[in-house]
């Protein structure tokens, strides 16, 4: 792949470009013919050529070279369906719209006074809702002592998206943005599905270093030991 630095004074459909801007009106395309031929004159005291500069080939290295797959633009219009507002204000969700989130990523609604009194207490709720019908399609929250320790929690995003994992992605790095702002200095975790780790990864979580495996207390009596699912 080529880059290329383009200069032009030439004039087209009516526009007259140069240095990037558009003049459209007769107003400013008298200013513009000025300073052209303010340079033009100039030019010609000082011995140079008023000829516009023409597009010059910059030199690329063999490794940039290589990488013309990696430099291609990524297919935006793939993800324009699930453009979304995302939200750090509490407000913003209701119990209601969160279980039916839970509901659609196949995971157990929660009892909404619960949710209320969860989200009071959470140190930081995100929520992202959809541009097109302002649909939740994405939710996580973050517990801390606001000092040693934060802990996120409830990563869910909606899996009938074209790509649930770039929205869940979004969503946990706004928390810990979140999190680094008003907590600086804090460690931070989570506990992660199997099929999550690699993107979690991703965004510089690693397993613990001192072995530790987070258990979670089964307080449901009719699940058997070992198969409690978070």
């Amino acid at each position: 792949m080529a880059a290329y630095v383009v200069w032009s004074g030439a004039e087209s459909g009516g526009r007259a470009w140069a240095s990037g801007r558009v003049y459209e009106c007769q107003q400013c395309e008298a200013r513009l013919a000025r300073r052209k031929r303010r340079g033009a004159e100039g030019a010609q005291r000082a011995g140079l050529s008023a000829q516009p500069r023409r597009a010059r080939k910059c030199r690329m290295t063999a490794q940039e070279n290589a990488n013309e797959a990696a430099m291609e633009r990524p297919n935006v219009g793939k993800l324009k369906s699930q453009r979304c507002v995302v939200s750090s204000r509490k407000s913003d969700v209701t119990p209601e719209e969160i279980n039916g989130l839970f509901e659609r990523a196949g995971k157990k609604p929660r009892d909404p006074e619960r949710w209320k009194i969860a989200i009071k207490h959470s140190y930081c709720v995100v929520s992202a809702k959809l541009f097109s019908d302002g649909s939740l399609a994405g939710f996580a929250r973050a517990t801390s002592d606001m000092s040693l320790n934060a802990t996120i929690w409830d990563v869910v995003v909606d899996p009938a998206l074209p790509n649930p994992a770039a929205l869940q992605q979004n969503v946990v790095s706004y928390l810990l943005r979140e999190i680094r702002s008003g907590l600086p200095g804090c460690s931070v975790a989570l506990i992660s599905p199997e099929k999550d780790i690699a993107l979690f990864q991703k965004l510089d979580f690693v397993p613990d270093p001192d072995g530790i495996t987070a258990m979670v207390l089964n307080i449901d009596p009719n699940i058997p030991p070992g198969e409690f699912l978070l």
